[in-house]
């Protein structure tokens, strides 16, 4: 189980108090690991903790439009190991993933979806499939398991999911968020979101599906 947050904002730093209480609520789906990716000079900086994240650790994500957020119990690849940790990022993508793809070893999913990975995280194999032709509806039926991720690409973020993880999304104070429960949101901000549908990419940014 896996906490995850995707956010859009034209200010982010307005959001600070806010996207502070989702992680606070986020936690009880894990506490192994703690990540953030975001966009910043156009480029994808990745930071990863094992320890909660504090204002030092979050500071510099405040100066971009969106982030992607992760906190995990570990399934797959070994959590003191910061590169078996999300947010998981190579080139110009990077995603945070709740769910299991494969429980086997690095070299058995390796061979069985045809991908290379540089982590032991069956995560990567998603971003790997993403990578050679960017269709996410069609990768996530290749993975075929339990699935729902938020990702950054080419300068966007994105979410989805299948059937089998939940996803939700919201508009809050000019900003667009996705996070893994309702519960989160309501504990946090005292707010209903909406439930993501399943097996259809959905563009955070413009708060609509593609």
């Amino acid at each position: 189980m896996c906490g995850i947050l995707g956010v859009y904002s034209n200010n982010l730093k307005l959001q600070k108090e806010n996207i502070n209480k989702l992680i606070f609520q986020s936690k009880i789906r894990g506490l192994h690991s703690f990540g953030i990716s975001y966009l910043l000079y156009n480029n994808i900086r990745t930071k990863k903790t094992l320890n909660y994240p504090d204002d030092k650790f979050l500071e510099e994500c405040f100066f971009s439009k969106m982030l992607i957020y992760h906190n995990r119990y570990s399934t797959s690849g070994d959590w003191k190991n910061e590169n078996n940790n999300q947010p998981i990022s190579f080139d110009n993508i990077s995603i945070a993933m709740n769910g299991v793809i494969s429980m086997k070893t690095k070299d058995e999913f390796e061979k069985d979806f045809n991908v290379k990975c540089q982590t032991e995280n069956d995560s990567e194999i998603f971003l790997r499939i993403l990578q050679k032709t960017f269709n996410p509806v069609k990768t996530l039926k290749i993975c075929d398991g339990s699935i729902a991720t938020v990702f950054i690409y080419n300068k966007n973020i994105y979410a989805i999911r299948n059937k089998h993880r939940p996803l939700h999304c919201f508009q809050f104070q000019g900003t667009n968020y996705v996070c893994s429960t309702n519960d989160i949101a309501y504990r946090a901000l005292k707010i209903q979101t909406i439930e993501i549908e399943p097996n259809k990419l959905f563009n955070i940014k413009n708060f609509k599906y593609e």
